[in-house]
């Protein structure tokens, strides 16, 4: 069962984030995050939710 896990809306869009499940062949998932909106997404799947929730949330600091 999946944990429910807090992910801030996009960056970009501001539209909301979701997390993807992929089922690997040995019955192991593997997790990664998109936008429903534009489709923005991280470059890297994550064994665990909660990294991969971890990876979408982390936002820059703003520089000024």
């Amino acid at each position: 069962m999946i944990d429910k896990v807090d992910l801030k809306n996009c960056p970009f869009c501001g539209g909301k984030a979701e997390m993807e499940v992929y089922t690997k062949y040995n019955g192991d998932n593997d997790y990664v995050v998109n936008c429903t909106k534009c489709g923005a997404t991280v470059p890297i799947w994550h064994e665990t939710e909660k990294a991969a929730a971890r990876q979408w949330n982390r936002r820059a600091d703003a520089k000024t």
